[in-house]
């Protein structure tokens, strides 16, 4: 609880102390000049329907965490199964 407290205070000192952003031109007579209007830019898209390769990537990434989390569920099921056992064991 001591450390969390004095990194919280920390924190905060560090965010009072920090100066604040000041947005000023850096020169006054480039700050005065008409800006050019720039030319617009031409882009083209082309869409050729579903990207089979990010599908599989993102099907195969959401089977692995699923995977994973009904291994850790099987596991902690387990675990609580087997120390149910040894507390009856031993009281019996």
């Amino acid at each position: 609880m001591r450390t969390t407290l004095t990194i919280v205070t920390a924190l905060v000192v560090v965010a009072v102390a920090a100066p604040g952003a000041s947005a000023r031109p850096i020169d006054h007579e480039a700050a005065n000049a008409s800006p050019s209007t720039p030319r617009p830019t031409v882009t083209r898209t082309v869409d050729e329907g579903i990207d089979l390769g990010s599908a599989a990537l993102g099907a195969g990434g959401a089977g692995a965490l699923l995977m994973l989390t009904a291994a850790g569920a099987v596991t902690v099921m387990h675990r609580r199964h087997v120390s149910r056992r040894r507390t009856s064991t031993a009281a019996g």
